[in-house]
């Protein structure tokens, strides 16, 4: 069953394998398999095999790839009385001032802070361990393994902490010849802390602070004001989430090689749930202020916050998954036959609940208990959702001694996001090879190319990842003041239309081709594997926007509608090193990734001729409308030679007339030519 989230969460230590399925391969996955399909496999006991008990320990340290260089004290103030010569206005600092930003000798008026310096450390630990153990009897194998992992925040005197402890135990019970059992279980905690700020908060506040300003005072006291480094910290409350995963699945395989050699039959319920509860409490916190006069620090409370509130929310989640499939796998005489028919289907079930109390009158205890009497203060909420799929699928597959491969794969896949009618949407793809290298003139003229293949596949996948009863009118709660009404004297919730239904929403559908070449030198030497492809994504669900009349009333109420083309394409590099050298084996690989994507279709309204540049089709998704800077105003000259924008002086930008009206807007934006992500993207191991 699909757990992609919980992929990053597994150690190394119990995943056996990786595969990635980029081409059509991945169309036998279904409807979560358009962006390529991630097989992990985790390790096993083997029959017999005597157990063995292995502990793993791991240190890593971690670090910022990037902080910010923010000005100092000195060069700010001077910076700033720069500033405001420029402009006419009279010096903010005196001489005397910059002397002591300077000099350093009152660092209680006069600190000179570099604020994140102040809140983050230099280098931050994290722990991880385990214990396992494997092996096997006459029938049964087990491999069942503990593990946790400690990561500590980057910031110093942090509330950011992460643990976090797994379970896993796979049983293989082997109970005839020709039926096998299997049992895996995996269970895991996750404790994550955070201060009463998101780092969002943090950054945002600590870039905007002067150097100017103080974190402490030099005995030590934390000093006033929206402090980065009280932020950092629990004095402010916390932020704190514990989320338990239990991951199930029963295997039964019962091989029927004594009707026909090859066949078999495998079934598997899985059976998933996720439970999260998150604690949030706010509170205010104490500082020192310092008075010049007496020369005494006073302690003082901050009032960031009216009065400390609570939050809690309790989140549960099940999965259901059936799958079902009967396999043939034969070979004849070097003609070697696989076929596959299987049946899936899953269910899925959020149910979520929150409430807050947003007044308590002393922040020593943070249970509801604690809080205010007063209901008005009082808020609670909750929300379902559940999704079911249903899918049918096949795969046959051919090969002559592992030379010439063509692989079929079709699926039927079924979502409840879509009406009757468009319910089913039907994905083929195919794939074929030709492994050169096993060719008798390969191997008799070049015995040192250990494989070469060539390949093509194309295939298509369906994604319905979208909101659900997008083809139902829909009504829903709002509380509102704009639909307040007054019923015997107290105010309630009303029921409001939804959005406006879409009665043909289907199924988007990604179409992929890939080509690539895959070899290898004196086994593993050296190694590539090098690939072109390219995707058509269409019915892509976007609003329209062109073709509907602004003055109509409906834009921006309008269903989305399967109307969006996007397309992608680029080549991929991998490739491989290995060798060994006594008893030293070691392995080299690197990637190279250059992919772009382009808007093939979106109902944009078009600017007219002469703006075309303006236009978001044609461009990567994601690439905005910008004014394009071509330098900086640094004379009187410059802003009497460019175009400005309003208000514009020394030290802004200056930007491209490109619509040539002797203006820098608003003609002045067009569409970028790059997006946030990027083409080139390198790897290494």
């Amino acid at each position: 069953p699909g757990r992609g989230s919980d992929f990053s969460r597994l150690t190394g230590e119990e995943i056996e394998s990786i595969n990635v399925l980029k081409d059509a391969s991945a169309a036998i996955y279904g409807a979560r398999s358009a962006n390529g399909v991630i097989l992990v496999t985790t390790k096993r006991g083997k029959i017999g095999e005597a157990p063995k008990v292995t502990f793993t320990y791991d240190l890593g340290l971690q670090q910022p790839t990037r902080v910010v260089k923010m000005a100092d004290a000195v060069l700010y103030t001077n910076a700033y009385n720069d500033l405001l010569d420029i402009t006419g206005g009279a010096p903010m600092y005196t001489q005397a001032v910059l002397d002591h930003y300077r000099d350093q000798d009152d660092p209680i008026l006069y600190p000179n802070t570099n604020w994140f310096d102040e809140i983050i450390k230099p280098i931050s630990a994290q722990h991880k361990y385990g214990v396992s153990i494997n092996g096997g009897s006459e029938r049964v194998a087990y491999f069942v393994q503990f593990n946790g992992q400690f990561q500590d925040g980057m910031y110093k005197n942090s509330a950011t902490k992460y643990n976090q402890y797994n379970l896993r135990s796979n049983i293989d019970i082997n109970v005839t010849k020709s039926l096998k059992l299997s049992f895996d279980v995996s269970a895991r905690q996750q404790h994550k802390d955070y201060s009463a700020f998101p780092s969002s908060d943090i950054f945002y506040i600590t870039i905007k602070m002067k150097p100017t300003g103080g974190a402490y005072f030099p005995n030590g006291y934390l000093r006033g004001g929206t402090n980065p480094v009280v932020l950092v910290q629990d004095l402010t409350g916390y932020n704190k989430t514990t989320r338990n995963t239990l991951n199930t699945t029963m295997t039964a395989k019962w091989d029927l090689g004594f009707l026909t050699k090859g066949l078999s039959v495998e079934g598997k319920v899985a059976y998933d749930v996720i439970t999260s509860f998150n604690k949030t409490f706010q509170k205010n916190w104490t500082y020192w202020k310092y008075d010049e006069i007496t020369e005494l620090y006073e302690e003082k409370q901050v009032a960031y916050f009216p009065t400390p509130t609570l939050k809690e929310t309790q989140t549960n989640a099940t999965t259901t998954t059936v799958n079902a499939n009967i396999n043939y796998d034969r070979d004849f005489s070097g003609h070697h036959v696989t076929a596959l028919a299987g049946f899936e289907q899953s269910s899925y079930r959020q149910n979520s609940f929150n409430a807050a109390i947003n007044k308590f009158d002393s922040d020593i205890l943070d249970e509801f208990f604690a809080g205010s009497a007063d209901k008005s203060y009082y808020a609670i909420g909750g929300s379902a959702k559940e999704t079911a799929r249903r899918s049918f699928f096949g795969r046959l597959g051919y090969d002559y001694k592992s030379k010439y491969m063509i692989q079929g794969v079709i699926r039927f896949d079924g979502s409840e996001n879509f009406p009757k009618e468009n319910r089913w949407g039907v994905f083929p793809g195919v794939s074929a090879g030709w492994r050169i290298s096993g060719e008798p003139w390969i191997k008799d003229n070049a015995p040192w190319l250990s494989n070469l293949k060539v390949r093509a596949s194309y295939g298509e996948q369906g994604n319905d990842a979208i909101s659900a009863f997008q083809y139902l009118t829909t009504y829903k709660y709002s509380s509102s003041t704009r639909y307040d009404m007054l019923i015997d004297g107290s105010d309630v919730s009303a029921i409001i239309p939804g959005n406006l239904p879409n009665a043909n929403v289907t199924w988007e559908v990604a179409k992929t081709w890939n080509v690539g070449i895959d070899g290898s030198i004196q086994n593993g030497l050296f190694a590539w594997e090098v690939e072109y492809f390219k995707t058509r994504r269409s019915n892509i669900l976007c609003k329209r926007n062109a073709s509907i009349p602004y003055y109509s009333g409906l834009v921006g109420n309008l269903p989305s509608e399967n109307i969006g083309i996007v397309s992608n394409q680029g080549v991929e590099v991998q490739m491989h090193h290995s060798n060994r050298v006594g008893d030293f084996i070691y392995n080299i690989s690197g990637n190279f990734m250059y992919a772009k994507n382009r808007i093939e279709y979106m109902d944009e309204t078009p600017w007219g001729e002469g703006y075309e540049r303006m236009n978001q089709t044609g461009r990567p998704m994601g690439a905005g409308l910008y004014y394009r800077a071509i330098g900086i105003n640094k004379t009187q000259e410059d802003l009497e030679k460019y175009p400005q924008m309003s208000g514009a002086t020394l030290g802004d930008l200056i930007y491209a007339d490109l619509d040539g009206d002797g203006q820098a807007e608003p003609g002045g934006k067009a569409a970028g030519s790059e997006k946030k992500y990027p083409r080139v993207r390198l790897g290494r191991k």
